[in-house]
């Protein structure tokens, strides 16, 4: 956790992890934009080293020793990767995600002014995570995205959508750490939860104990749906739905009920994602 080293690892001696190298990495750009899609590329700090240390440990608690030494490391990791995004267009990069505990930091400023030197074709995204005591900034030359893992302990199992947002908009007025700057210029980066009861409580956990809170996917194409609508009534940029199951089952979405891995997104979860950009 207190480590001043950022690097990439394109292949790691025995782990099955590793990040894509740059020029894979443009092959799946230039087939996205052949598709017509746009593409957000949003680098993440793998915890996998972290938590063996601690399964509790996460991106979000790094004490590097030498902030000024991180900082220089995470940008020459990121750059490779940024000239990739400039010579392929990419139409959003995101500079920062889910570092809480750096995210308020000045060196921000200096780091996003040398990345914008790399990358002009699109925009350079920070992402906070939605529920944290930071204090959150729209920095110069960015967009604002967050992660929305609102919790909602007191939801019922029978909520409605429609019950869910007005859970969401209480946590974003009268919650501190919910709070948002500017926000119709922000996007919802990440955002997932189980298909399972109880889940409402805590959406990031990926689920809870099996015990007393069975399979349900209503639960989640329920929040997928309040979420859409919270994007809709405030008048955000986007929304993007986190497929954790993806990489391992070779992109392909459950046309079943996945009842061994909640978390996925499943059938119904499909349709109220479906339902959000298209209505129908």
């Amino acid at each position: 956790m207190s480590s001043n080293h950022v690097f990439a690892w394109t292949s790691c001696k025995g782990s099955t992890i590793r990040t894509p190298p740059p020029w894979v990495l443009a092959v799946v750009v230039q087939i996205a934009h052949a598709a017509g899609l746009k593409v957000f590329l949003r680098p993440l700090i793998d915890q996998e080293n972290l938590m063996v240390q601690n399964p509790h440990n996460w991106r979000g608690e790094l004490r590097p020793t030498d902030v000024r030494l991180w900082f220089a490391k995470y940008y020459n990791t990121l750059r490779p990767y940024l000239e990739v995004a400039q010579r392929e267009k990419v139409e959003y990069f995101a500079v920062q995600t889910e570092l809480d505990s750096l995210a308020d930091l000045s060196d921000w400023t200096s780091l996003i002014a040398r990345c914008r030197l790399l990358y002009s074709a699109g925009d350079l995204e920070v992402s906070y995570s939605w529920d944290t005591g930071v204090k959150k900034l729209l920095r110069p030359s960015t967009i604002f995205g967050f992660d929305a893992y609102p919790k909602l302990p007191t939801a019922a199992v029978t909520a409605t959508p429609r019950q869910l947002l007005l859970g969401w908009d209480y946590l974003l007025l009268h919650r501190p750490s919910y709070g948002i700057p500017k926000l119709p210029a922000a996007t919802i980066s990440e955002i997932g939860i189980a298909a399972q009861d109880g889940a409402y409580g805590w959406p990031a956990s990926g689920g809870v104990p099996i015990q007393g809170h069975p399979f349900d996917q209503q639960i989640q194409a329920n929040w997928f749906t309040a979420a859409c609508a919270f994007m809709n009534e405030h008048k955000l940029r986007g929304i993007y739905f986190w497929g954790p199951w993806l990489a391992r089952d070779d992109g392909s979405l459950p046309t079943a009920p996945d009842t061994t891995r909640m978390s996925n997104i499943q059938p119904l979860g499909q349709l109220a994602i479906k339902k959000c950009f298209t209505g129908m």
